[in-house]
């Protein structure tokens, strides 16, 4: 009986372990949109759109990253979908906004 308890024990910490780990991963693909969208977004604010480009090349590779300007501010959403299997997909998204620079015009 004790063999038992221990072996279902084991499993249940495994799942446990296994549904962590995955919280983990996406917790840092959620910094990784997060950062990716603030250096794009702080890049077109000042104008440099080839800046801008580097860094959208470092989002994750599945990543989708959108920038809008309006009013006077550029905002950058970086949306990511990530599944396991049957689980999912998840949508992980980091969001920045910045006021243009002075003398820069809309893209």
């Amino acid at each position: 009986m004790v063999t038992v308890e221990t072996a279902v024990g084991m499993i249940a910490v495994a799942v446990v372990l296994a549904f962590c780990s995955a919280l983990v991963g996406l917790v840092i693909q959620q910094g990784q949109c997060e950062e990716v969208a603030t250096q794009v977004a702080r890049q077109v604010a000042r104008g440099d759109d080839e800046a801008a480009r580097r860094a959208s090349q470092a989002a994750p590779l599945s990543a989708e990253v959108v920038t809008t300007t309006r009013s006077g501010w550029v905002t950058v959403v970086v949306t990511m979908r990530q599944s396991w299997g049957s689980l999912g997909p998840v949508e992980v998204q980091g969001a920045a906004s910045m006021p243009l620079e002075p003398g820069v015009g809309a893209p």
